[in-house]
């Protein structure tokens, strides 16, 4: 079985697989009210920790969380939070008190898990923001603990938690209980405290309670129907609001939960990653599903997502056409709208044939639990399709910020009708359609989202204020060529004179990278409206060129600097890059930085991980280091695998000529048969069944390959098309000792019968019926066109199309780029070059001397005749 024990799993057994009546059969009901909305009649009025308890006990051996370091069950997840929370309770005592979490990306979800056990409530600090910025969120909360792990110990030193004031993660107590806590919190309790950019100039904590998040996560699990078969994507850092539904979807409902930190292994190899893991449900920003899809060669992309959920900016029609161009059929988008302050509001599903009006796409229609209005600037409800303040009203909004009574006093409001129920100004502008549906069009208040970040202008304005050069300054967000919200800095002086790159040095060791301006741009004065106001509408266009490259402008002095200045510059969009200048000192950020690096893999023909520009951020830097990485030894760089014309003679592959050779050596031989025989138990669609092994044979050269001579030489000849017929042999009106002599007979004797090289396929099928419940596969094949890895695909490939012939009326699989006759030619190709005789002299040079007498052992007889494997069994 797979490793969920579900019809979605990895095949890491490539020799059998137990296909279950509940994986064939579509279902009758919605899985997840099936086996989940028990769990949640109770529903919010609960601890997360208790419900992720007995989710937990129902669900102890499936994999709960996997990271690039282990895999946890739901049972281990359980014990290694239980004492976490023993050893915070140890230092701490009880209380809802705050707790700073500052680990890795992989690490937070155990953190989370551990400080929520304790009853306390975790506030996330992201471990690349300044010192200045954590230290700051630890002294308005308080806290006197702070969580780490290996990686982030340091740190915790830095900022004065010494080893009595921090918990490490990878330091595991085995004198500590594992049990569950006999207290849990209640659903008033704080959970978290968010901490977001702040008009004041300092940030401001969002709270959040247990009852909220379980809300939350209730109404998101009952659209998406997200069950134990899900695997979910954790993209957001978790010192956002977008972390919170991926990490709790996952484990309140026994899906699987698989971090993927985008700052450390970017956006290149995303895709693959998803593919490879078998995410069913991904959360990311627009930006990343950008770049994500751009990376896409082909359409119908990751056959296993089930849905790709955007929100925390806008999403356009271009994003839409992206996703119904590249995207499975079998795979919806999903639009979301939502804050901090409530989480997910609103939702709009998207799929291959849904058809959009305008270019801004709407966010739906609101969640249970939730409404939503349109308001004036005098407070007056507006019509439709009328444009106002977006205005929130429900029982489980945030109880307000953390210490700023006054703030949390102008935002949220009871409602008049209902003293449970408040009310939430946004912000947001936004009008309702006339079919209900929400659309989002900006911030009333300047706010901006930056790479799925909600910034305060304010708060950058106040920082550079602070600077004695500055005499005063403007900050928006403007768009780059890419389509990409980005902060400018436009700032006047009085006397002195200031570089911009100065300054934006300084605003790297206060703020976030999200939160440094990309351009910062001196202006003689701002222009004004007729109140005095400063007219943001009218500041010009950021000069980049002028604000960001340094008068020491140095040209490129060699070809690969030229080069890469030129993917810079087209990459940037700036007219000219010196071989000095920095690339994150050029409106550069890590979503450009993987645009980066894949133009320089097609243009310079050299693979370089993500990290390579952080390392050599100039452009004299990376030149240097992709020269040195191109003047590698031959023996560490190999030709990559290219598609070759069909119409030229294609050779055979060393192993395919050897076993050519070995079966031609003893005609009519069976060794080299690969038989194997598998029990599907459950119902089955034979004609589905057929489809499925036939269209792995149209995917597949291999599979329709056969070998003849030419002048004594083996030929190998690829029919064009080429299908089989699916022999059932029906046993079900015999007795059970008469069903397993015949299925031993018939397998033996389709495991023994030879076959011509000659004529293809060389590969057999045949179904034997049980009843309509229970059948036996068997499935041979010559071993010239297959292997244990090659059986493993080929198990996964016809399976996938068998179960998705119920859900899809032309299921089929991408194409594949390259085929083995590729492979043949490459490695034919590969060995005549000089690799082969810097081979050859290394091991010449090893068995100098060495005798050239081989003894082999004698004392094992030889059979009379080959011995027969026989079918393998499952």
């Amino acid at each position: 079985m797979s490793e969920r024990e579900d019809g979605r799993g990895a095949f890491g057994n490539a020799s059998s697989y137990r296909l279950r009546a509940q994986d064939l059969q579509p279902p009758e009901a919605s899985p997840w009210l099936d086996n989940h909305s028990a769990l949640f009649q109770q529903d919010i009025e609960q601890s997360i920790t208790r419900l992720f308890e007995r989710i937990a006990e129902i669900h102890a051996e499936l994999p709960a969380l996997k990271t690039s370091r282990h895999q946890l069950t739901y049972r281990e997840l359980n014990c290694r939070a239980n004492e976490i929370a023993r050893l915070i309770l140890d230092r701490c005592g009880e209380g809802n008190e705050p707790i700073g979490l500052m680990v890795q990306h992989e690490s937070a979800p155990l953190g989370i898990l551990g400080i929520l056990k304790a009853g306390k409530a975790y506030v996330p600090l992201d471990p690349s923001y300044p010192e200045e910025r954590s230290a700051f969120m630890l002294a308005d909360t308080e806290a006197r603990l702070l969580v780490t792990d290996r990686e982030t110990y340091s740190l915790a030193k830095s900022l004065g938690f010494d080893d009595s004031r921090h918990i490490n993660l990878d330091n595991q107590d085995v004198t500590v209980s594992s049990n569950n806590l006999t207290f849990a919190a209640s659903p008033e309790d704080l959970a978290y405290i968010l901490y977001s950019s702040g008009s004041t100039g300092q940030p401001k904590g969002v709270m959040h309670r247990h009852r909220n998040v379980l809300h939350t996560i209730m109404k998101y699990s009952k659209v998406l129907e997200i069950g134990p078969s899900d695997r979910l994507s954790l993209l957001p850092s978790c010192s956002t609001s977008a972390s919170v539904s991926d990490i709790f979807s996952a484990l309140l409902n026994g899906a699987l939960l698989k971090p993927y930190n985008i700052r450390d292994r970017g956006l290149s190899n995303l895709g693959e990653w998803l593919a490879q893991e078998q995410i069913t449900i991904c959360h990311s920003i627009p930006s990343v599903f950008r770049q994500l899809a751009r990376n896409f060669k082909s359409g119908d992309q990751l056959p296993s997502l089930r849905f790709y959920k955007l929100g925390g900016e806008p999403t356009y029609r271009s994003d839409v056409d992206i996703f119904q161009e590249r995207f499975s059929r079998g795979c919806q988008l999903y639009v979301a709208y939502g804050c901090t302050e409530i989480h997910n509001l609103c939702y709009f599903f998207i799929d291959r044939d849904t058809k959009l009006a305008g270019e801004l796409v709407p966010v739906g229609k609101s969640f249970e639990g939730a409404d939503i209005s349109i308001t004036d600037d005098d407070g007056a409800t507006v019509d439709y399709d009328c444009v106002g303040e977006i205005v929130v009203t429900s029982q489980y909004l945030s109880p307000g910020y953390w210490h700023r009574p006054n703030l949390s006093a102008d935002a949220f409001a009871t409602a008049s009708d209902n003293p449970t129920t408040r009310v939430y100004r946004t912000g947001d502008l936004g009008r309702i359609r006339e079919d209900g549906c929400l659309e989002v069009l900006g911030r009333k208040d300047f706010q901006v989202k930056i790479r799925g970040y909600r910034v305060e202008p304010g708060e950058i304005e106040s920082i550079l204020r602070r600077q004695p050069e500055v005499d005063d300054v403007v900050v928006i967000a403007q768009e780059d060529a890419l389509g990409d919200r980005q902060l400018v800095a436009y700032f006047t002086q009085a006397h002195s004179q200031v570089d911009a790159a100065e300054l934006r040095l300084k605003l790297k060791s206060q703020l976030p990278d999200y939160m440094v301006p990309a351009v910062c741009q001196r202006l003689d004065r701002f222009p004004l409206l007729p109140s005095g106001k400063v007219d943001r509408h009218a500041l010009p266009k950021p000069d980049r060129l002028q604000a960001e490259v340094s008068s020491n402008f140095v040209a490129p002095r060699s070809p690969m600097e030229e080069l890469i200045a030129k993917i810079w510059a087209d990459v940037l969009n700036v007219e000219h890059v010196g071989v000095h200048d920095n690339f994150f000192d050029l409106f550069g950020h890590s979503l450009l930085a993987t645009v980066l690096m894949s133009r320089i893999h097609d243009e310079c023909r050299v693979d370089l991980p993500l990290r390579s520009l952080f390392d050599y951020p100039t452009v004299s830097e990376l030149a240097d280091y992709i020269l040195t990485v191109r003047n590698r030894p031959p023996s560490e760089k190999i030709p990559p695998i290219e598609p070759v014309p069909r119409s030229r003679e294609l050779p055979l592959s060393y192993s395919e000529e050897r076993m050519w050779f070995l079966h031609h050596l003893q005609e009519d031989a069976a060794a080299y048969n690969v038989a194997t025989l598998y029990r599907l138990a459950g119902y089955l669609d034979v004609a589905a069944l057929e489809r499925s092994f036939n269209e792995v044979l149209k995917r597949h050269e291999i599979l329709r390959t056969s070998y003849t001579t030419d002048n004594g030489r083996p030929v190998r000849f690829i029919a064009p098309s080429l299908s089989i017929d699916l022999p059932v042999v029906d046993l079900e009106f015999t007795t059970q000792k008469e069903r397993d002599q015949e299925i031993q007979r018939y397998a033996t004797e389709q495991a023994k019968c030879s076959f011509d090289l000659s004529r293809p396929p060389l590969l057999r099928i045949a179904l034997l019926r049980e009843n309509e419940a229970s059948h036996f596969l068997l499935i041979t094949m010559h071993h010239i066109v297959t292997d244990i890895w090659s059986m493993g695909i080929f198990m996964r490939e016809w399976l996938t199309l068998l179960l998705d012939s119920g859900q899809k009326e032309d299921p089929s699989l991408p194409d594949l780029r390259i085929q083995y006759a590729d492979f043949a030619h490459w490695q034919r190709s590969y060995i005549k070059t000089d690799w082969l005789g810097s081979q050859l002299k290394y091991w010449k040079s090893k068995l100098s001397g060495a005798s050239l007498v081989l003894e082999l052992p004698t004392d094992y007889p030889r059979p009379a005749e080959q011995t027969f494997r026989g079918a393998h069994e499952k």
